[in-house]
């Protein structure tokens, strides 16, 4: 059956969104909630995570396909539809305008397929964003009323549920 992990903490942890800055202090609370894109190996190398392969054309635009069988924590099913509604509502956050400042455009191609465009891109701009962007269902995004601050719903391998001190 299903192990749990019961973890404790001596004072409030904050916000469990998977939106605002992505700093490392965020990015070490949600990893077991949330997944991203990729992630990048020892070498800076991405590694298929939700997504299992990009192509570029070198000059700024991405097409990205993800896994056809990804499922968050209430069973809701992710598709390319969900990751454009994430970047959505990252660019709207506004907390990482270096990472977002020039996205040019960004679509959704197929059912498992998106397009992002940079314009200018920097240099390591896609790798920062397909690494860090915690992705999330827009069925359990629109679900709960406090923006997954205390109520999170993710992919990752856990699910939080939260208790009051004993």
């Amino acid at each position: 059956g299903p192990i749990e992990l019961v973890v404790g903490f001596q004072k409030d942890t904050g916000s469990m969104s998977p939106f605002g800055p992505l700093l490392p202090s965020v990015k070490a609370k949600s990893l077991m909630l949330y997944e991203t894109l990729f992630w990048t190996d020892l070498d800076g190398n991405l590694q298929p995570l939700l997504a299992k392969s990009f192509t570029t054309d070198g000059n700024g635009q991405y097409s990205i396909e993800i896994f056809d069988n990804i499922y968050d924590s209430k069973g809701n099913h992710m598709t390319a539809a969900d990751i454009i509604n994430t970047l959505k509502i990252y660019i709207e956050d506004g907390s990482n305008p270096s990472t977002l400042a020039t996205i040019k455009d960004y679509k959704q191609t197929g059912d498992y397929t998106l397009d992002i465009t940079f314009s200018p891109e920097s240099p390591g701009q896609f790798i920062n964003l397909v690494s860090n962007m915690n992705c999330v269902t827009k069925a359990s995004w629109e679900s709960v009323d406090d923006k997954m601050s205390a109520n999170p719903i993710g992919t990752g391998g856990y699910v939080l549920v939260p208790e009051e001190c004993i």
